[in-house]
């Protein structure tokens, strides 16, 4: 007598619906984790790739003939700021800074300032800039004829 059970096959039970739904949330929260923590980094690297360098180009000092009767002598610095994102591309931006001569510049008066070189290389337009220092400020003279006047009230002081 035959049984039937000698002709049953044996079936896999089907994969329970709770494993799956396991591995998709494994993997939203991998997402979420990588988004997470790659978000802070990016907005950190673009910080620190944009930090100025602070690094000074060209310096003048204020001659002995001009006296401000205030925590002189003072100095008039061309450095190096943070890049400026552009469309097609990065550049540096330059401010001029005039404080006192104490060796590295700490206190004083800051602007940002776009040079004009006319396609002749940067540095050596910079260094072939002059400064004029009067009894009423100073002011920055451009090889190419751009003149910034400063007036004395903005650093002297201790600013």
């Amino acid at each position: 007598m035959a049984t039937g059970i000698d002709n049953a096959v044996e079936v896999s039970p089907a994969r329970p619906a709770w494993r799956v739904g396991r591995w998709a949330v494994l993997a939203l929260l991998f997402a979420f984790l990588v988004l997470a923590c790659s978000l802070p980094l990016s907005f950190g690297l673009a910080w620190w790739m944009n930090y100025p360098s602070n690094r000074v180009v060209a310096k003048w000092t204020q001659p002995e003939t001009i006296d401000y009767k205030s925590f002189g002598p003072y100095e008039l610095y061309v450095m190096e700021g943070g890049l400026n994102w552009t469309l097609f591309g990065t550049e540096r931006r330059y401010y001029l800074f005039i404080g006192r001569a104490e060796g590295e510049p700490s206190h004083g008066h800051a602007i940002d300032y776009s040079f004009h070189p006319g396609g002749t290389d940067l540095a050596a337009h910079i260094q072939a800039s002059k400064v004029e220092w009067s009894d009423d400020g100073v002011t920055f003279v451009e090889a190419s004829g751009h003149r910034l006047f400063v007036p004395k009230k903005m650093f002297i002081g201790g600013r």
